[in-house]
């Protein structure tokens, strides 16, 4: 991205192609969104999950449950 605001990012194609119908892979990064869109941050390090931060305004949900059922995490 060349260049990244609140609302907008402007995606710089001049160093590899993007075709039209391509899916590319853009992770958010600013707080308010991230924050409001998932019920958990999950910090990671080397491929291995450091952290679980439940977010405190979202719903109540059994974390490790829903890990599992996205194969995060494995129980032991």
């Amino acid at each position: 991205m060349s260049r990244v605001s609140q609302e907008i990012a402007l995606l710089d194609t001049s160093m590899e192609k993007v075709e039209v119908g391509e899916k590319v892979n853009i992770i958010t990064n600013h707080s308010c969104y991230t924050n409001n869109a998932v019920n958990v941050l999950i910090g990671h390090r080397n491929r291995r999950v450091t952290n679980i931060i439940p977010i405190d305004a979202k719903e109540d949900i059994d974390i490790e449950k829903r890990l599992l059922s996205i194969s995060i995490l494995k129980r032991k």
